[in-house]
């Protein structure tokens, strides 16, 4: 929401956003819904790293119940360090494949860089870019911490 503010992002940068304007739906909120848009679109790469964390930290606890809740925590935060990485650029590059024939056209016209980054569609993908890697971010010790607290409770282990 911050970025959108920031950056005067409408949400009609959407596919069908327009279209959808025009078929009596007019009084739509298309940035709220654009915002839901980034939520959805992030929350599965969320769901996964937080899925990671959690089964390796229950393995680690199952293989070394002796471990404390401190140590099992640090283990999940190193493992979420190392998934955040990748699901990072995941993101990236499957937001820029939705653009990737633009991207292309522009670097053939030799338009600048900075200039790119203006076109709304591609700044689109740049703010669903941030705000998703932010999620993640946070994903990532949040179930370190959560996994190390509940795993370590639970009976057999």
């Amino acid at each position: 929401m911050v970025y959108t503010k920031l950056l005067t992002q409408p949400g009609a940068v959407m596919p069908f956003s327009e279209p959808l304007l025009y078929s009596g739906f007019g009084r739509l909120d298309l940035t709220g819904i654009y915002i839901v848009s980034i939520f959805l679109s992030a929350s599965g790469a969320a769901m996964d790293i937080a899925m990671d964390i959690a089964a390796s930290i229950d393995e680690i606890a199952r293989r070394n119940p002796s471990l404390s809740r401190i140590q099992l925590m640090i283990s999940g935060i190193r493992i979420g360090r190392s998934v955040v990485g990748t699901m990072v650029t995941t993101l990236l590059l499957a937001y820029c494949g939705g653009y990737i024939t633009l991207l292309m056209y522009f670097m053939a016209e030799g338009v600048p860089l900075d200039t790119m980054f203006n076109v709304i569609y591609i700044s689109a993908d740049v703010i669903k870019t941030l705000t998703g890697s932010f999620g993640l971010i946070l994903t990532a010790p949040f179930t370190a911490f959560i996994g190390a607290y509940l795993l370590k409770n639970r009976e057999g282990v």
